[in-house]
């Protein structure tokens, strides 16, 4: 089995819920480290699911703040990670974790 590190997701996440990766066939992956920058002057709040489950609640994130979660979420083959912003242009986020292969 290999393990390859790697970011998973690396943008600003849209106000419209959206599919930002997908693991690919034959692979599991380990999301490890989710940040979640608020790039703006007034609170925003974020959305998290992998393959449909809440995973982060709409988290208001104060302005100008990030905030870090830190773990070992599993996800098989085919699953989803899922994200929305409360408003556009407005939260930047960077998912990293390892594919196995």
């Amino acid at each position: 089995m290999a393990d390859v590190t790697k970011v998973l997701v690396a943008k600003t996440a849209a106000n419209v819920a959206a599919d930002e990766y997908t693991v690919p066939a034959s692979t599991t992956t380990t999301v490890r480290c989710i940040s979640a920058a608020n790039t703006t002057a007034v609170p925003v709040t974020v959305t998290l699911k992998f393959n449909a489950v809440v995973i982060v609640p709409t988290v208001a994130i104060p302005a100008n703040q990030v905030v870090v979660w830190n773990g070992a979420w599993v996800l098989a083959a085919a699953q989803k990670i899922n994200l929305v912003a409360g408003a556009a242009a407005s939260i930047d986020v960077y998912i990293s974790g390892v594919e196995s292969t």
